[in-house]
């Protein structure tokens, strides 16, 4: 992450997040002072994987803290957590973590976690080969009608392609692995999914990618969209300010290390039912090349012209706020702020 203190920005739009944190010294500490508690609320799947590198390499012990690890089984687990103030640290879609805010949640984003590499799935011998290939299509999407990449993918199709899929096409919402299923009976036509399951349908060579979602956005807009943030209990973070920086600083460096250890991948692929080696190297570089390392004004403005654009385009979405609440974004937590 950048080392610079830019601002501390606001932001509309809520997305529950997944890490806590309690209080504690530092992590530069001396003395024989235990390590901080951090109450940290994660998703199950790749989400976590920085986390258990934190834990396993001994990162979070360097940086004196303990982490105390709350396992989510799906985003609505961490946003009632969120919403229940019952952590420190949490990992959320943007947009849900500033819809919180707005209805007065104690949540702040700290820093980024990935950018968006949802991608629209189609059979091998299909004949579509593009996002306009869809018009008229039965399209499955695993994001719910207010989920973040349900509105972005709507949001592409009506910007760059002309059609609403909502309007021009049949769409089913349902689960990752079911929508999978229905592609292959043949019942969808195509099905938006997210890592790690892209990456072991990919790797069977029965199904190829007719578009990644970041991708295809910043490649038109030349904007980088954040699918996933840090997020902290605001008043937490606010009387425990040392503590909040050693866990940015922290988890800074567990990325770091994921992306200078090949072998880590081995037992992190293996927790979501990846073990061959080519699904292991897929699983690796997706996901390595999605996490993002920049937080600053810049990447935090481009968050709110993708509000901005989902107003224009889509009108008023419940998925994502139409105005950004003071404190939805701040870089004050960054290892150096």
């Amino acid at each position: 992450m950048p080392r610079a203190r830019d601002l501390l920005w606001a932001l509309g739009g809520i997305v529950p997040a997944a890490v806590a944190a309690c209080g504690g010294p530092a992590a530069t500490s001396g003395g024989s002072a235990p390590p901080a508690s951090v109450h940290v609320v994660v998703q199950e799947g790749r989400q976590a994987f920085p986390i258990q590198v934190m834990q396993q390499q001994g990162i979070a012990a360097a940086h004196h803290l303990r982490l105390d690890l709350t396992r989510a089984a799906d985003p609505q687990a961490i946003y009632t957590a969120i919403q229940a103030g019952n952590f420190d640290v949490a990992f959320g879609g943007w947009p849900t973590l500033a819809l919180l805010r707005q209805k007065g949640s104690d949540v702040t984003v700290t820093g980024p976690v990935d950018r968006f590499t949802n991608e629209v799935l189609v059979r091998s011998d299909s004949s579509i080969q593009g996002f306009a290939d869809l018009r008229g299509r039965r399209i499955g999407l695993y994001a719910g009608p207010t989920g973040t990449s349900t509105i972005l993918f709507r949001l592409i199709c009506v910007r760059f392609y002309g059609f609403d899929p909502l309007t021009a096409a049949s769409v089913q919402y349902g689960a990752a692995p079911l929508l999978m299923s229905a592609l292959a009976r043949g019942d969808l036509d195509a099905a938006l999914i997210l890592d790690p399951l892209i990456a072991q349908e990919l790797e069977t060579h029965r199904y190829r990618s007719v578009g990644d979602l970041g991708t295809i956005w910043q490649e038109r807009t030349g904007q980088q969209l954040m699918e996933v943030g840090v997020a902290m209990r605001a008043s937490w973070a606010g009387s425990h300010t040392s503590v909040a920086r050693s866990f940015m600083s922290a988890y800074e460096e567990a990325l770091g290390y994921l992306r200078s250890h090949p072998n880590a991948w081995t037992q992190l692929a293996g927790s979501v039912g990846i073990k061959d080696a080519q699904g292991i190297a897929l699983l690796r570089s997706r996901t390595s090349s999605s996490f993002m390392t920049s937080w600053n004004r810049t990447v935090i403005d481009q968050q709110a012209a993708f509000a901005d654009e989902v107003s224009r385009y889509l009108g008023k979405v419940s998925g994502v706020p139409t105005t950004i609440p003071p404190g939805t974004f701040t870089t004050d937590y960054l290892s150096t702020a």
